[in-house]
C-alpha cells in the first residue's frame, strides 16, 4: 500500500518540479483551497491558516518571494488576501493563468 501511495505521489508531483515558481504557487493554492461558504457562481475558494513561510517551503522559494508573488496574483485579480486567508476569486481564471504560465 505504501509503495502505491509513493508512486502516485511521485506521478502527481514529478512534473511540478519543472514548473516555474509562479505555477507551483498557483497549483498549490488551488490544491489546498476549499469552497467558500455561500459559494458564488464564479467558484470562490479559500485557503485558511497557511503562512507565507509554509507556502515558501512547499514551493521551494523564500518567504519574501511568496509575499511578492501573492501581491502580483492579487494585482492580477486572481486572489484576494487578508490576515490568515487567501481567497481565489475565480478558480477557472487561476487555471487559465497556470496554463498560460506553463506555456512560457
Amino acid at each position: 500500500m505504501l509503495a502505491i501511495l509513493s508512486i502516485e505521489s511521485i506521478e502527481r508531483s514529478g512534473p511540478m518540479v519543472l514548473d516555474r515558481a509562479s505555477v507551483r504557487l498557483g497549483t498549490i493554492l488551488k490544491s489546498l483551497a476549499r469552497p467558500e461558504p455561500g459559494d458564488s457562481p464564479q467558484q470562490c475558494l479559500s485557503v485558511v491558516d497557511l503562512t507565507q513561510q509554509e507556502l515558501a517551503r512547499m514551493i521551494g522559494v523564500s518567504r519574501s518571494w511568496v509575499a511578492i508573488a501573492l501581491s502580483e496574483f492579487e494585482r492580477l485579480g486572481l486572489i484576494s488576501k487578508s490576515r490568515g486567508k487567501i481567497v481565489i476569486r475565480n478558480a477557472k481564471r487561476l487555471d487559465g493563468f497556470i496554463a498560460q504560465e506553463r506555456n512560457h
